[in-house]
């Protein structure tokens, strides 16, 4: 089965970390990568589920847990990973509480860090849906099994 490219969506106003975050997770082989310079344009522009979200917490306008709220009300399973300069540990613990999946210190490594992230929630993601094929696979075993048994039993006791 093919692995399924997670559409990811950069939300960041400093111009130059969103082109080199958003031009590095592209050249690591993700081709959906949409990218928005504040909570308001990616609101507006958005139109289709993001499966994860790299945003700034700090954002001009409306705040980064603001936009995470109002992007989850339209799509509750996106997964958030806040990028920021604040180091204020507060202000992690409040946005791991809103729903933040987790949280990256922008740093001279933050863009491996959001990749590193990105593949263990694409290794979760995909572990996830092989288990429902495996239910649904046994699932479908099991009933024909069963129906087999049936068939077999009801030629036995009334083939005769």
């Amino acid at each position: 089965m093919a692995k399924k490219q997670p559409h990811i969506v950069i939300i960041e106003d400093d111009v130059a970390f969103n082109k080199l975050l958003s031009t590095y997770l592209s050249s690591k082989g993700y081709r959906f990568v949409s990218y928005y310079y504040s909570g308001e344009e990616s609101l507006e522009k958005l139109n289709q589920k993001p499966d994860i979200v790299l945003q700034d917490f700090e954002l001009p306008g409306m705040n980064g847990i603001e936009t995470m709220k109002k992007i989850k009300e339209k799509y509750p399973s996106s997964i958030f990973i806040f990028l920021s300069g604040q180091t204020n540990i507060s202000i992690v613990v409040d946005a791991m509480k809103q729903g933040a999946y987790d949280y990256i210190v922008k740093n001279a490594f933050a863009k491996e860090d959001a990749l590193n992230k990105i593949r263990n929630i694409s290794s979760t993601e995909e572990i996830k849906i092989e288990k429902k094929y495996y239910k649904y696979a046994l699932f479908i075993f099991l009933t024909a099994l069963l129906v087999s048994w049936l068939l077999f039993f009801t030629l036995f006791k009334f083939g005769r």
